[in-house]
């Protein structure tokens, strides 16, 4: 059984994401969506089409949760910009779905990482922000 099906690891997760900040969400949902896009990746290498496949779809259900958490009324320009991010990244997987294209993979790997990388900064900045502000050392509200 795989590390990543073991009960009490699912059970862990689920509570992660149940009581996480939205930015933490996000961080994990890119955190996933790598995982899962280098799973693939391997599985096309190894000739594990289903496998691969079925990652994939997983990084498609990642982008949709994404694409659905985008705050278009506040952020427009932003969100418009990551929906098209967003929608490349779907391009390349569905060539990568329909010609077991690793390299495709690849691809949305390099496209997403510098993204969750930002999220990552942001999430690590206010974490800093936040516990400046509890010690009465960070600046006043």
């Amino acid at each position: 059984m795989a590390a990543t099906h073991h009960p009490a690891l699912l059970t862990y997760k689920t509570l992660e994401a149940e009581t996480s900040s939205p930015l933490r969400l996000v961080v994990m949902l890119y955190d996933g969506a790598l995982r899962f896009l280098e799973e693939a990746k391997t599985s096309l290498e190894r000739g594990e089409v289903d496998t691969g496949r079925e990652r994939i779809r997983r990084v498609e259900r990642i982008l949709l949760a994404l694409m659905d958490a985008l705050d278009r009324r506040h952020h427009q320009e932003l969100s418009s910009s990551l929906m098209q991010i967003y929608q490349y990244v779907f391009s390349l997987l569905e060539r990568a779905t329909a010609r077991s294209d690793a390299r495709a993979l690849e691809d949305a790997a390099r496209v997403l990482r510098p993204l969750g990388d930002a999220w990552r900064a942001a999430e690590a900045q206010l974490s800093k922000q936040a516990a400046g502000k509890g010690n009465g050392h960070g600046p006043t509200p």
